[in-house]
């Protein structure tokens, strides 16, 4: 404890702290080692992700708590709000999500410190959200961009595909970094002594845009020639039952595991012969950033095949470490798991470039590293400007 307190604070800020969705914000904070982070948000998810209690400060609490959180999101700084700042005097705040960093836009100026805010997908992606599907602070988010975009001091894009998003959003270039968040490479590490299963591996929830149907498509001409290539879809959602039931209909060798923690789902990589990943683009313009499990596969050494889509090709080393084919195309899908599942020499070179490639561009402590820099250039600058000013 005493040594956090030797460090400069950052808040860490969020309106809901933590969905399990969300792990990366949590272990990108939690891997400075300059910084001592401290979160900030307007409500705790119940049953999500546990976060240190004595850095977990939810402003959404009792009557008061509440008015101060509505009137945050309307942009104005109540005083249990600002009194909340006083009393972390944070170095600068560091949102997640555009919609987040409209809403502590008010709290920063007040407290007088830099405002970053990390566009992780959706935020840079959707071009019609809804009320219904994106909710009142998205819908506020897009009214008022370039409020956000004028007055926020750097904005970090989780990819280059998230960065020409924001360019063509109306962000000014020198505002934006690209900065690829990392993984954890000490957890998600080959291991010998687990035996490759020639299963082909999927993890993420069933809905429409993560293109399950087209996969299991492909895995039904992939296992006329591989009979013993089994897919594993790991997740669970309301796309399942018609999964399940094309599955049947085109005799699929598939496990559907449903939810799994992280060591299980590791495991699954580890056992896996080829990772896939088969976003796709929705009618609103929402895309992945980069899928993040393409990278945990790859840092087990699992080689993987992705769509032209969205930021998912910026995951792998491209022909070295996975395939890229075109968006819906399940002949050409079909065929790279193939030729991945019946060339044991270029599984191998694939596999080992995989944990290169993860270790050199998207490896956690060192992103973090490269992150911490980040804070420590927006401090300077902006202390020289107060300097000026003074």
């Amino acid at each position: 404890m005493q040594q956090e307190l030797n460090k400069p604070t950052i808040a860490i800020f969020s309106n809901h702290l933590l969905s399990y969705s969300e792990t990366f914000i949590r272990a990108q904070g939690e891997a400075l080692v300059g910084f001592c982070p401290h979160y900030v948000g307007s409500y705790a998810v119940e049953g999500g992700l546990k976060l240190p209690t004595e850095r977990e400060h939810i402003i959404r609490k009792g009557f008061v708590g509440k008015l101060a959180d509505m009137a945050l999101k309307l942009g104005h700084v109540t005083p249990p709000v600002a009194l909340l700042g006083k009393r972390l005097s944070p170095k600068l705040v560091h949102a997640h999500f555009g919609p987040n960093g409209l809403t502590a836009l008010p709290w920063a100026k007040r407290l007088q410190v830099p405002l970053i805010t990390t566009f992780h997908g959706f935020d840079a992606t959707i071009d019609t959200p809804t009320m219904e599907q994106h909710g009142r602070l998205h819908l506020r988010f897009r009214r008022e961009l370039k409020m956000l975009a004028e007055q926020g001091d750097l904005f970090i894009a989780v990819s280059d595909f998230i960065r020409n998003k924001l360019l063509g959003l109306g962000f000014a270039p020198e505002k934006i970094v690209r900065h690829y968040i990392g993984i954890d490479t000490t957890f998600f590490q080959p291991d010998p002594a687990i035996s490759r299963n020639g299963s082909v591996l999927l993890v993420g929830r069933m809905v429409p845009y993560k293109g399950h149907k087209l996969l299991i498509r492909a895995m039904a001409e992939v296992q006329q020639k591989n009979p013993n290539a089994k897919l594993v879809l790991v997740g669970d959602g309301p796309e399942k039952a018609a999964l399940e039931a094309l599955a049947s209909k085109l005799s699929v060798n598939v496990e559907f595991t449903g939810k799994l923690p992280p060591e299980q789902v590791k495991l699954r990589m580890q056992q896996a012969a080829v990772y896939c990943q088969t976003s796709m683009r929705l009618d609103n313009g929402h895309e992945e950033a980069l899928a993040l499990a393409i990278a945990e596969a790859q840092s087990v050494g699992t080689p993987a095949v992705v769509f032209q889509s969205g930021g998912m090709p910026e995951a792998l080393a491209r022909d070295e470490s996975g395939f890229v084919v075109p968006v819906g195309d399940v002949a050409k899908l079909g065929e790279s798991i193939a030729t991945l599942l019946n060339d044991e020499d270029l599984w191998q070179r694939f596999s080992l470039r995989a944990i290169e490639n993860v270790r050199e561009n998207h490896d956690l402590a060192k992103q973090c590293k490269s992150l911490e820099k980040i804070y420590e250039g927006i401090l300077s600058k902006s202390n020289c400007m107060t300097t000026k000013e003074v």
